[in-house]
């Protein structure tokens, strides 16, 4: 045997006192303690363990090779094993305790060291750490002959050794990593372990968080996000048993309460505004992580438009005019992933929607036509259902006006109707919103309202069959506010066969005022439709037969188209000229009425009554005045009449070139003569006529 063996022997002999039989012992691994005791001689022993003052819940177990190991020593104050030895019927206890001194990189620290049994002859201090279980010791001090031996004295400082107190302390200046570890003093590392020691826990900032987790979720749904760090905290084995704090910030603004390593957020529309960040620590606290965003999923809720037209009530109404155009418009909905657009439009009269080209959201100018009732925009989004919004559309327009008679809406801008029929004169006006509709009838000059309406039709029921006086131009109009005035006009025929109407005034005059002794000037009012043709009219004398009558057509006013005047020149011979005379028209009897002898300078009417009435000689007076040009027309008719009677040529001849002038004084010499307006437009139509007839 060496002399250092013999040493070592003797150091260790000097070191343990005498104990009893069961000796039990603890030794620190990389953060354990490992029991060990004395063989019992059974096959098994029992024991229980005390963390502190807290006796382990699974009270007594058994250990079949006398030891047992008890993890993460460190984390509590002490821990005693209690050992029964069933030979002798006793419990041993034995109670291992870790110092523990903490310090943070680059400052000094102070160790203090229990020196309980320890040789001062002939002792070392170690510092033991391990490597991935492996370990690696340093020694640091050695103690010989109560002198302190062989040490750093640049990193270790401050050596004191106190008998009082059985304890040396000193300082570990600019700590680093590398200085975590037991220390303890033995003969030996292994021995050292066995001793009560101090274990230096040196911290560092935690490395800067990353936070993961559900970046992207559903609204509605929870995101949870991670704050992952590692301690920098030495020795390993000892940064595994600390418990890593936390703490969340919400845009800069930490979060009360939130502690813990995951973060629960419930998602909204309004996360993708939010910026979340953590940071890690145990003594120290470690750099903020980088900041991270939810992105939250959702669909669309509602669309609205750009530009936004006017709501009413709880629909968007716009009101346009057939023929302009509506949009463009930009439908919006807010989705994530974007939403994709489509436009459709609806007709009043189906039920089905229709596509309409558009640029995603954007939809193009379109043309307005009536029948378009809406316009609807539809959002999809991934999430969620689709929305959709609408625009109604208030179209305004105006057709013009459209006559039916009866129910027939052929259009015609004229229209004929035999007297007697039972007419409905209506006018219908499609237009939105629902036209003033007016229906008149113009006469003299004015319009005559028959019907003022508000509603799509202006209808008038002639209370008895229609009558020639029923004849004329009827107008409708109609009106909406900013399309202004639209008229339609109809030129209504009723047809009816000349007839004479009981109460007129016929007016007859001699042919002798004006040069015709053989002839007489009938003025015969009759109402028709349309004016009656004078080729159909037949004169019968007093005598029955036939006699030659001239006659011309005209229209008494320009508003009465049925009004109309015939005035005809009736040859008589002597014999026959007074009496009744009859007047057919077509074969039916027009009138009948008789000239007296009593009659012969007067102007007589008379019904078929026979009733005979007189005039003034004033108006029979003023009706022989005409014109000198006059005078020549009415000559060329007498040559007429002279041309039958060669008898009476040149008598006749001889009148007829009478100096006018002298005619017109006779004829201004009558009493009460008045050259009137009216006489001298009878004696034009009748010199017409006559010229007419002379062609």
């Amino acid at each position: 045997m060496s002399l250092i063996s013999l040493i070592l022997m003797v150091c260790l002999m000097q070191g343990f006192p005498h104990v009893q039989a069961l000796h039990i012992s603890g030794k620190f691994w990389n953060g354990d303690v490992q029991f060990s005791w004395d063989n019992t001689l059974q096959s098994y022993d029992e024991f229980y363990i005390t963390r502190g003052d807290t006796i382990d819940r699974h009270d007594w177990q058994k250990s079949y090779n006398n030891s047992y190991l008890f993890r993460s020593v460190i984390r509590y104050p002490s821990v005693t094993i209690t050992v029964y030895e069933a030979v002798k019927g006793k419990r041993h206890n034995f109670t291992y305790k870790v110092s523990k001194v903490e310090s943070v990189i680059d400052k000094t620290t102070t160790l203090s060291m229990p020196l309980n049994n320890l040789n001062l002859s002939c002792s070392r201090m170690y510092q033991v750490r391990w490597n991935d279980n492996k370990m690696l010791e340093k020694q640091l001090l050695m103690i010989r002959e109560n002198k302190l031996q062989e040490y750093d004295a640049s990193k270790y400082q401050q050596v004191k050794l106190s008998n009082a107190s059985n304890t040396m302390t000193f300082e570990i200046k600019n700590v680093a990593p590398e200085d975590a570890g037991f220390y303890a003093w033995g003969s030996n590392a292994s021995d050292a372990l066995s001793r009560p020691g101090v274990m230096l826990v040196v911290h560092k900032k935690p490395l800067t968080p990353n936070i993961s987790g559900t970046m992207r979720e559903v609204v509605g749904n929870i995101s949870h996000l991670t704050c992952s760090s590692e301690l920098n905290t030495f020795p390993a084995y000892y940064s595994k048993l600390l418990a890593k704090r936390y703490s969340w910030f919400l845009n800069d603004t930490k979060l009360s309460g939130a502690i813990r390593k995951t973060l629960s957020v419930n998602v909204t529309k309004m996360t993708k505004y939010d910026r979340y960040s953590c940071t890690a620590s145990d003594m120290l606290k470690s750099n903020r992580s980088n900041v991270v965003k939810i992105d939250p999923l959702y669909g669309p809720d509602q669309v609205s438009f750009d530009p936004q037209p006017i709501q009413l009530k709880t629909n968007i109404v716009v009101t346009l005019k057939e023929g302009d155009m509506f949009g463009p418009y930009n439908c919006l909905a807010d989705c994530n992933p974007p939403c994709t657009f489509t436009w459709k439009y609806k007709n009043i009269t189906t039920t089905d929607f229709v596509g309409v080209a558009s640029d995603g959201g954007y939809l193009l100018s379109q043309r307005v036509k009536r029948d378009i009732k809406m316009f609807r925009c539809i959002a999809e989004g991934l999430y969620g259902k689709p929305v959709k919004g609408s625009i109604y559309l208030h179209v305004l327009y105006m057709e013009s006006p459209q006559f039916y008679l009866n129910d027939d809406s052929t259009p015609r801008t004229s229209a004929d109707v035999q007297e007697g029929n039972v007419l409905r004169l209506s006018c219908f006006v499609e237009g939105n919103p629902t036209p003033r509709v007016q229906l008149s009838k113009r006469h003299h000059k004015r319009d005559v309202v028959l019907s003022d309406s508000t509603t799509h039709w202006s209808n008038y029921s002639f209370e008895r069959e229609v009558m020639c006086s029923d004849s004329g131009v009827y107008d409708c109009a109609s009106w909406i506010e900013g399309f202004g005035l639209k008229q339609t006009q109809i030129n209504l025929n009723i047809l009816c066969d000349p007839r004479y109407e009981h109460g007129d005034q016929l007016e007859l005059y001699s042919g002798d005022a004006i040069g015709l002794d053989k002839a007489i000037i009938v003025k015969i009012p009759v109402t028709s439709h349309p004016p009656p043709n004078t080729s159909k009219m037949t004169w019968i004398g007093p005598d029955d037969q036939t006699i030659d009558a001239r006659s011309v057509v005209s229209q008494q006013n320009d508003d009465d188209i049925f009004n109309h005047l015939i005035i005809s020149i009736v040859q008589i011979t002597d014999a026959g000229k007074y009496g009744e005379y009859r007047v057919l028209y077509n074969s039916y009897s027009l009138i009948n009425f008789t000239v007296n002898e009593n009659d012969l300078h007067t102007t007589v009417f008379q019904g078929f009554n026979n009733e005979i009435c007189r005039v003034s000689e004033l108006a029979l007076l003023t009706a022989a005045i005409v014109s000198t040009f006059l005078a020549v027309i009415l000559i060329s008719v007498i040559l007429v009449f002279c041309c039958s009677k060669r008898d009476t040529k040149e008598r006749t001849n001889n009148e007829v070139y009478m100096d006018t002038a002298a005619r017109k004084k006779v004829w201004e010499s009558e009493p009460c003569y008045n050259n009137t307006t009216d006489d001298i437009y009878f004696y034009s139509t009748l010199n017409d006529a006559v010229e007419e007839e002379e062609l």
